[in-house]
């Protein structure tokens, strides 16, 4: 499953985010329905930062970024027949004003620099596994 925001809260860390998370959180009719009907794994954003969170036999992942300010990741799922293997990686983001000072539209008033590039190669910085119905395993990294 995925969504925008949390359900488990609160995460452990968080930068830049608005604090938003679903109402009721872990005692919401949909968390409740994640756990009844098996759900393994929830990714979220919002937090634009990386946490993990187990319960009721769900794994959280939230994860992402502010490219703006050299903070973006990916999560890379493969799937196998009774698991998952997660890969995180980070991108070194750079991000500068055009010559001519024009902005990228974004919410703030002075919007968002236009210019942006990924500098090398990405790296990464977490892997796990998670098994049909088993919390995380051989974590490493940030998905410790």
């Amino acid at each position: 499953m995925q969504g925008h925001v949390p359900i488990v809260w609160p995460v452990g860390t968080s930068r830049g985010s608005s604090g938003l998370h679903y109402p009721g959180g872990t005692s919401s009719p949909l968390w409740k329905m994640f756990a009844r009907y098996g759900v393994d794994l929830y990714l979220s954003g919002e937090v634009h930062d990386v946490s993990v969170a187990e319960q009721d036999g769900v794994t959280q992942i939230s994860h992402g970024g502010l490219f703006q300010f050299g903070l973006t990741n990916a999560l890379l799922l493969d799937f196998y027949d009774n698991s998952i293997y997660l890969t995180l990686r980070d991108y070194d983001m750079r991000a500068r004003d055009a010559a001519d000072g024009t902005r990228l539209w974004e919410t703030r008033r002075r919007g968002l620099p236009k210019l942006l590039e990924v500098a090398d190669q990405p790296f990464t910085i977490g892997t796990a596994l998670l098994p049909h119905d088993g919390d995380l395993e051989s974590a490493s990294g940030v998905l410790q």
